[in-house]
């Protein structure tokens, strides 16, 4: 209907970058929009980013807005992701936290005319908002595996990337050079003009963890990337714990995954940065506590950027 004109796609000022995926999460788009916005910001351009703000305490009405090293925002009521953003993001990035992403944009284009470019998470069935660039992101360790939802994770088919302008194989860091070539011919077979490219997932910590016994926490799609990353970086670990996306964490799970940690003879609690907003009130005053976060090591960086700023 929105390609036929039945129903209205809105169009702004500010150049529109979407970053989206045709699977229900896991393929590290949060991750991106944080690389992205610190290119950007590196490039002296002025950035905002929408967040839906999923399993917030927003109404559908409500508009957070606020400015990094400027302002102030109640993370407790803006959801895990958009709260990692902002606890990430670089100073001088511009927030939206609203359900409405097209409300976010147009409320964020209203507050800051200077705006050169808008990041929009998880975007790219969000068809109400016209875009000049829209970002995929497919986890490589699926590829083109996956089957439409109920079967599966998909969202839509992958005949949806005949609309993407760019391609990012994540988690491509076990492929092969022949596994590249059979994911980048499938996708150019669904779209020609699809500018392709593969990241690897680096994980960093707040503290060294080499050869420290840990109790890995996690509430993301994929625990088990997250657990494999920190046995690579040195981490030692039998236990851990490991919840559903996005699960709303209580006292009793705290008080569990303390108990844990203490049976395991672990020396530190290791918590993903989706997590940590979630937390800190429970872990406040610890200091066993170690913060990790993912980040993408795009092959060719200045040439994605280039594709999603011109």
């Amino acid at each position: 209907m929105y390609e036929l004109g039945i129903l209205k796609s809105y169009e702004f000022g500010v150049k529109i970058i979407s970053v989206g995926n045709t699977s229900m999460g896991g393929s590290g788009k949060t991750p991106l929009v944080l690389w992205l916005a610190k290119a950007l910001i590196g490039k002296g351009l002025k950035v905002g980013i929408v967040e839906k703000g999923y399993r917030s305490k927003l109404s559908k009405k409500d508009i957070v807005l606020g400015e990094k090293g400027k302002d102030k925002i109640n993370e407790s009521l803006i959801g895990d992701e958009a709260a990692m953003i902002w606890n990430k993001v670089t100073d001088g990035v511009r927030l939206c936290v609203s359900h409405d992403k097209t409300a976010g944009t147009a409320s964020l284009e209203q507050r800051w005319r200077d705006l050169d470019a808008v990041i929009v998470d998880d975007a790219f069935q969000h068809l109400k908002l016209k875009r000049d660039v829209d970002v995929v992101l497919i986890d490589s360790m699926s590829g083109f595996k996956d089957r439409m939802f109920p079967y599966g994770r998909l969202r839509e088919s992958y005949s949806s990337l005949k609309r993407a302008n760019v391609l990012l194989f994540t988690k491509a860091d076990a492929l092969s050079k022949t596994d590249r070539e059979y994911l980048l011919e499938k996708a150019l077979k669904i779209n020609s003009k699809l500018k392709v490219f593969f990241s690897i997932t680096e994980l960093y910590t707040s503290v060294d963890v080499k050869g420290k016994k840990v109790l890995p926490v996690s509430a993301i799609y994929n625990p088990m990337h997250f657990n494999d990353k920190l046995r690579a970086a040195g981490a030692v670990f039998e236990k851990y714990a490991a919840y559903a996306d996005h699960y709303s964490f209580g006292k009793k799970d705290v008080d569990h995954i303390i108990k844990v940690k203490e049976s395991a003879g672990a020396e530190y609690i290791v918590v993903t940065s989706k997590d940590i907003p979630k937390l800190k009130e429970f872990f406040k005053g610890r200091n066993d506590i170690i913060e990790a976060w993912y980040e993408h090591k795009i092959d060719d960086q200045e040439g994605f950027l280039r594709c999603c700023i011109g």
